[in-house]
């Protein structure tokens, strides 16, 4: 093995995972041979101080990597990880014993300090739990959840309700009330002053709708729902007198286009689901096209992976809410285009904590100084 001749351009310490030449672009002078990837299979190079460790070619001469055309996992800023915390098989575990029902043994405070413990920075609160599970965000248990920030140094945000909820309804009395269950919800928690607030502003009626055989008429249908979801959300806003920019709409099951637009008409941020966009919930978009789409609107992220199969029958088979690595989720390139684009997070979690540690030291493998 030849020995790599050390530049002023050489990083001290790089790690490049290769797939075919169009992934591997380095500049190489005139005086020195050129380089052959194979296409067959990855290959993982490591160069440490000018040595090559390992770096399966067809031939390999002295190269000067360029770091314009390089984009390094190794190299990437420092990114906040969090996790939602509330993992509902749990909190139901909780609740009931010997048949019966308490829901006052469920504590988000608990549950919230066990995942700052563990190491995860960022939390984000789930408010449909404001429904689901009685008296969990009271004015005691927010009075607690008051004094862990403060004595923790976490950082929080909110997923508004989203359970029963329809922002972009046809019904009137449901698209209202819908509206009405999230201004409640930001009212009763905006004391713990979370950095934004996550909405899907269509609702399971828009996904149903997107999933029905008539492609000739679903631009109009998809218009008409989010003209509808426009309209929510400029009342929610009306409604809190909340900084737009703290509403952070999720690519959700409808087009992903269609919300980046009502998050540019409306002046809302932008929230990226990596396993909707996988599942192919928010249309035929890759991950690191989702996030040049909604570009500087990115205010954070639901990180979890997840596939989309076609069935030997014709069928379509999705999944998501899978550690990383589980699905098809290519972790190297979506680093880099959240790199790109300049988003530090937070990347929250949408998994168990277990699974979440678990992606975690994924990420930490393939980007170590991209975790903050």
């Amino acid at each position: 093995m030849p020995q790599f001749e050390p530049t002023q351009h050489t990083p001290e310490l790089i790690r490049v995972t290769v797939r075919s030449p169009r992934m591997f672009d380095a500049s190489v002078p005139a005086r020195r041979k050129d380089v052959t990837c194979s296409r067959s299979s990855p290959v993982v190079g490591l160069w440490t101080l000018g040595t090559p460790d390992l770096f399966h070619v067809e031939s390999l001469s002295h190269l000067t990597f360029d770091r314009s055309l390089i984009r390094l996992a190794g190299k990437l800023t420092p990114m906040k990880f969090g996790l939602t915390v509330l993992d509902f098989p749990t909190a139901l575990g909780s609740i009931f014993e010997a048949g019966s029902i308490d829901f006052s043994r469920f504590s988000y405070p608990r549950v919230v300090r066990d995942a700052v413990v563990a190491g995860f920075r960022h939390v984000e609160l789930t408010l449909d739990a404001i429904h689901a599970l009685p008296g969990s965000l009271s004015r005691e248990r927010i009075d607690e959840l008051l004094t862990l920030k403060h004595d923790l140094g976490f950082t929080l945000s909110a997923h508004l309700p989203l359970w029963a909820v329809e922002p972009a309804c046809f019904n009137e009395k449901i698209r209202a009330a819908s509206v009405s269950t999230c201004v409640d919800a930001i009212a009763q928690i905006e004391e713990l002053d979370p950095l934004y607030y996550v909405f899907h502003s269509t609702g399971a009626l828009a996904a149903e709708f997107s999933r029905l055989p008539f492609a000739d008429y679903s631009p109009m249908i998809n218009a008409a729902m989010a003209a509808l979801a426009l309209q929510s959300i400029g009342e929610l806003l009306e409604k809190t007198g909340i900084d737009p920019r703290r509403i952070g709409l999720e690519s959700v099951e409808f087009p992903l286009e269609l919300t980046a637009i009502m998050a540019r008409d409306t002046g809302c941020s932008l929230i990226l689901d990596t396993g909707h966009v996988l599942a192919g919930y928010s249309g035929r978009v890759s991950l690191s096209d989702a996030v040049r789409i909604f570009g500087p609107r990115l205010i954070g992220m639901h990180l979890h992976d997840g596939s989309r199969r076609n069935g030997p029958d014709g069928s379509v088979m999705t999944r998501d809410h899978m550690a990383l690595g589980k699905g098809d989720m290519n972790l190297h390139d979506l680093l880099e285009a959240l790199d790109q684009v300049g988003f530090r997070g937070p990347a929250v979690f949408e998994l168990s904590r277990k699974d979440a540690l678990a992606s975690l030291e994924t990420v930490r493998r393939v980007a170590p100084s991209a975790v903050e």
